[in-house]
């Protein structure tokens, strides 16, 4: 694997994470060494009872008590600030390490929309040599200058979805 490239999967659509999981799936299917990292989400998704069974695959629940962000208060974003901070020092030493081929940072693009991260320092992640590592960074709305520095985009888009009809979120399907 020539490695050491960065995706990013965006939009307003559903399937990033869904995306991201098939992703670490087939890698970990291939012998590859797989870190899943989670930011803004409880933990109890679907996903994460499975991807923790998998070998060749460490999940990471990065914010320990995470709220929905239109609900925390100033010291819960301190918080998260700092877990998702900490966390971009426990990557970078993996990167080192050549501990694993590839990291998901799902829902970061989430964090530095909502300034719960630190730009420059996940910049200079993202811009350092991650050898032979694959990164990849889901959320909605990537900004301009992540898509400059990515290799691949995805972006997902809405074309329907049973939510504009009052749907709630399904168990399985949307967590």
């Amino acid at each position: 694997m020539n490695g050491g490239l960065i995706q990013i999967y965006t939009g307003e659509g559903k399937g990033k994470t869904t995306a991201s999981v098939g992703l670490s799936v087939r890698a970990a299917g291939r012998g590859l060494k797989v870190l899943f990292a989670q930011y803004l989400k409880s933990g109890d998704s679907g996903e994460v009872n499975i991807l923790g069974k998998i070998s060749g695959l460490d999940y990471m629940q990065v914010n320990k008590n995470p709220k929905f962000l239109w609900k925390a208060s100033e010291d819960d974003r301190i918080v998260m600030y700092d877990e998702n901070n900490n966390s971009l020092d426990v990557l970078m030493d993996s990167i080192k390490e050549n501990k694993y081929d590839l990291i998901i940072m799902d829902e970061m693009i989430h964090c530095i929309n909502k300034n719960i991260v630190d730009i420059n320092k996940l910049r200079s992640f993202l811009e350092s040599d991650l050898r032979r590592c694959e990164v990849v960074l889901t959320g909605r709305d990537a900004p301009g200058w992540l898509i400059d520095i990515a290799d691949l985009v995805t972006e997902m888009k809405a074309v329907k979805h049973p939510y504009s009809g009052g749907m709630r979120s399904r168990e399985g399907i949307e967590y």
